[in-house]
């Protein structure tokens, strides 16, 4: 799709949203919540079309996602069709959609939010007398106390590399709405390529900055400076896109901060195979890329803390750890590259769980990615 018509289109997204946001205001809150479907249905259909052209154009990098792709990606005129009957469901008032905050870029998380804090650089969280640990590897661990930051274990084989962290504190812009339901579209992913000079234990820098929808992983290649990032959902993944978008316009760069882009001409969407399909699954069968790890007395011991860090490391490897949080000396959960990874620790401390000390009797459950609801974290 050419520039300036992705331009024209970030324009008019803005624009309209505008005027949502001037009908809520007076208390027109219903035709708000028509328009801003409108709007939604506007924008999901703008990026199917330039999926379409951007795969007629780019000749594939992988030709086993591309020819999935092909089988999956419908014709313009399916599409067209989808758009004209939601508009006509919506103008019957067949669809409604919940009242919505669309002011919430003026609104901050939580200050003891994971987002917040992982977007925080370490002089920011020593100054607000918060959070002491480990932010991308940055600094060490006080073994005689439970954490009360994200942190990240010291690599056992890998020398860190150390960097000077980007400083780059969320944009209110930056802050996007959530995006209504979207029904036909599940059983695709999204795939985007973000460009930048990525330090070594960046992986939460990347994953802070996205609440758009959970993520299937994160793949960083640290020497050419090129990061995939896989969203359960293709409606998702461009969901963020146009926010992007946005936050370029008004701030001078995207989401991710000076520095880092995102190359639009590389997006891409592949139909789910039979490990992704397994995040759409319901109940404690849904997996996710983030682990919560219960039993009495976990961490009680001298060091429990540290030696459940270093078997986690042994088994995802350092760069695959997005945070580890201890709630508490019997609740701790973890974040991870990808779902895979996730679901390898959780079988290796099941196995553990039926026979050998310390880990005995644990109880490993997927849970809810901070990519698709915000993890406010605190300490019992």
């Amino acid at each position: 799709m050419p520039q300036p018509t992705v331009d024209d289109m970030a324009t008019v997204i803005e624009k309209m949203r505008n005027i949502t946001d001037y009908l809520e205001d007076n208390n027109r809150k219903e035709i708000a919540n028509k328009l801003g479907h409108i709007t939604h249905v506007l924008m999901h259909t703008f990026w199917d079309i330039s999926v379409l052209i951007n795969n007629e154009i780019v000749k594939p990098e992988q030709a086993d996602r591309n020819n999935e792709n092909d089988k999956n990606t419908p014709s313009e005129y399916a599409y067209g069709q989808t758009v004209h009957q939601e508009l006509q469901d919506m103008m019957e008032g067949v669809q409604q959609m919940p009242s919505q905050n669309n002011d919430i870029g003026g609104c901050p998380p939580g200050a003891n939010s994971w987002a917040t804090i992982a977007a925080a650089t370490p002089a920011q969280l020593h100054t607000n007398g918060g959070p002491v640990g480990m932010i991308n590897g940055s600094s060490s661990i006080n073994r005689n106390m439970l954490p009360v930051a994200p942190i990240r274990p010291k690599p056992a084989t890998m020398p860190f590399v150390h960097k000077k962290d980007p400083a780059v504190p969320i944009h209110p812009a930056v802050r996007a709405e959530p995006a209504p339901a979207k029904e036909g579209l599940e059983g695709k992913s999204g795939i985007i390529v973000v460009t930048g000079a990525f330090p070594l234990g960046c992986l939460n820098f990347l994953t802070a900055r996205i609440h758009e929808g959970a993520l299937y992983s994160v793949e960083i290649e640290y020497a050419s400076g090129y990061a995939e990032i896989t969203f359960q959902n293709a409606h998702e993944a461009r969901d963020f896109l146009m926010q992007d978008r946005l936050a370029t316009e008004k701030t001078g760069h995207g989401r991710f901060g000076p520095g880092f882009s995102i190359d639009y001409t590389k997006y891409r969407e592949c139909g789910w195979d039979k490990d992704m399909a397994k995040m759409g699954l319901t109940g404690g069968c849904r997996e996710r890329r983030r682990l919560t790890f219960v039993r009495s007395g976990l961490l009680s011991k001298a060091y429990a803390l540290r030696r459940l860090q270093e078997t986690i490391e042994m088994i995802a490897g350092y760069d695959g750890i997005d945070f580890i949080w201890a709630f508490n000396a019997g609740n701790v959960t973890a974040g991870f590259k990808s779902v895979r990874t996730a679901r390898l620790v959780k079988e290796h401390f099941l196995l553990k769980a039926c026979k050998s000390a310390p880990y005995i009797g644990i109880q490993v459950t997927y849970s809810t990615d901070p990519c698709e609801k915000e993890l406010h974290l605190s300490r019992g």
